[in-house]
């Protein structure tokens, strides 16, 4: 893969996750806060949304393999999910429909299409299975331009409420940031579709309902790994939007609520290097006991906080 590919397939991290960071933090206690959705009926929509995501995501996994055996291109289908995702994208930032049904709509729209796009851009990574250094090479600046647009999720609202004098959740704000991040992925999408050479490096052999049920039977703690990063998952969906309310609505500090976010996250950026020296010395099982252990200590203050 040449530099003008990895660059301009490389550049796509940095919008869609900062698109799926705003959608799981900010959108869900925007909508509850600024729109006045109830926040039993978003958390129930965004439950009932990663349930269907377990079944919808092995679908889309599975027909888009099916695509590449038969030749198509993963190119189309990444370009076909950017697509509709930037439409959902346009109603939830945008709209800010009070309508329930439109929020379900969009906010699922956004999940499925956004899984479209990044299931089979993930996989391009795995297709230089052959070449070990230009794997490492792609994931690592691939990872670069995501944890980047991670940071800008959290900068770019802060810094539109800070320059309009409002709070972090106000409807002109999301609004904006919602633009700029369209207009990000408009821009990805062009640089994906103009310079990226869709290359498939390594063609993966297909399998059958009957042996992926077999291979299943045969390694059984595959069944329980998946619940639990199911609930684990799920578990962090929620962490950020109860950060954002605690901060705004029970300790009052609404103003704050931006910095305070972008501290939690550099945190779990600048700790990462150091889980990773003692993933080298500990068993995996222990770090995920550990650091679950760990997150329900540090909120356990927060109910007995006055």
């Amino acid at each position: 893969m040449n530099l003008k590919s990895i660059l301009s397939y490389s550049f796509q991290s940095f919008y869609l996750a900062g698109s799926f960071l705003l959608l799981f933090i900010f959108l869900p206690t925007f909508y509850n806060l600024s729109i006045g959705i109830p926040l039993s009926v978003i958390g129930l929509v965004i439950l009932t949304s990663r349930l269907f995501d377990v079944i919808s995501d092995f679908l889309i996994g599975y027909l888009s393999e099916k695509r590449i055996i038969s030749g198509r291109s993963k190119k189309n289908q990444i370009l076909l999910g950017i697509i509709v995702f930037i439409f959902s994208l346009f109603g939830l930032y945008v709209i800010q429909s009070d309508n329930i049904y439109s929020f379900i709509f969009f906010y699922n729209l956004a999940l499925i299409s956004y899984s479209i796009a990044i299931i089979p851009y993930d996989s391009i990574v795995i297709d230089q299975k052959k070449i070990l250094k230009k794997r490492f090479r792609l994931a690592a600046i691939k990872e670069i331009f995501a944890i980047l647009g991670v940071l800008s999720a959290l900068i770019i609202p802060t810094v539109i409420s800070k320059l309009q004098g409002v709070d972090l959740l106000n409807p002109n704000v999301i609004k904006i940031s919602g633009l700029i991040f369209i207009i990000l992925a408009i821009t990805g999408g062009l640089i994906f579709y103009l310079f990226y050479d869709d290359v498939l490096n390594y063609k993966s052999n297909e399998i059958s309902w009957v042996q992926l049920k077999s291979f299943i039977e045969k390694n059984k703690k595959i069944v329980s790994f998946s619940y639990i990063t199911f609930f684990n998952l799920l578990a962090n969906n929620f962490t950020a939007n109860l950060f954002i309310l605690f901060v705004s609505e029970y300790l009052g500090l609404t103003e704050y609520a931006g910095y305070l976010l972008i501290l939690y996250f550099l945190i779990t950026l600048i700790s990462t290097p150091f889980w990773y020296l003692y993933g080298r010395k500990f068993s995996n099982m222990f770090l995920l006991q550990f650091g679950t252990s760990l997150t329900i200590f540090g909120f356990l203050f927060c109910y007995f906080y006055k």
